[in-house]
């Protein structure tokens, strides 16, 4: 829902945090699912505004650490609802994941192939991360590649998908066929 409110936004910086946040307890009041939502859209927000280098674990990283706005919490540990020491170090253990070049899957049964985060998140960023590094590396992969990944990674994948869909979508663009009469039948062939 929020992935694709954002990604649909002719002016990207339209929904204001408050909109986010309302939109994201329309499906949760748990404080740790709205802490990932908000998280998840300030991450998207971050690369539909600033392109395919917005989709590195070190900048996600460093985004979610601070967004340049100052901390409300007196506890010093959230911004805005989002809980940046938890996420963060959410964060810090994907990047560890693929530095340490582990499996996907294998990392995905590791954070919990559930719905529920912080697994679902986890495993969404590290389809995005390793997308991005191999992009960067001159290895064609990008948004079919992590589709698949976390097809393969099985579980409650559906939360995982979205998210990567979105973000990668919107980094990369969905395909690359340069024939848009044979895109669709294409693309669902070469992610499946």
């Amino acid at each position: 829902l929020i992935s694709s409110r954002l990604s649909t936004c002719q002016d990207n910086v339209a929904m204001s945090h408050q909109q986010i946040r309302d939109a994201a307890e329309l499906l949760s009041s748990n404080p740790f699912a709205v802490s990932h939502t908000l998280a998840a859209s300030l991450i998207l927000r971050s690369i539909i505004q600033g392109g395919c280098e917005n989709a590195s674990l070190l900048h996600i990283r460093d985004l979610l650490r601070s967004d340049g706005v100052p901390n409300t919490d007196p506890g010093g540990s959230t911004y805005n609802g989002i809980d940046t020491d938890g996420i963060s170090l959410e964060v810090q253990s994907v990047i560890a994941s693929l530095e340490q070049l582990e499996l996907h899957i294998d990392a995905v049964e590791r954070f919990g192939k559930q719905c529920a985060n912080p697994g679902s998140f986890m495993g969404a960023l590290l389809a995005i991360g390793t997308s991005h590094a191999r992009m960067a590396d001159g290895v064609e992969y990008g948004y079919v590649g992590a589709v698949r990944d976390v097809l393969k990674s099985g579980g409650c994948n559906c939360s995982r998908a979205n998210f990567v869909g979105a973000c990668l979508g919107a980094a990369y663009g969905c395909y690359d066929d340069s024939d848009p009469a044979t895109a669709e039948e294409s693309r669902r062939g070469r992610i499946v």
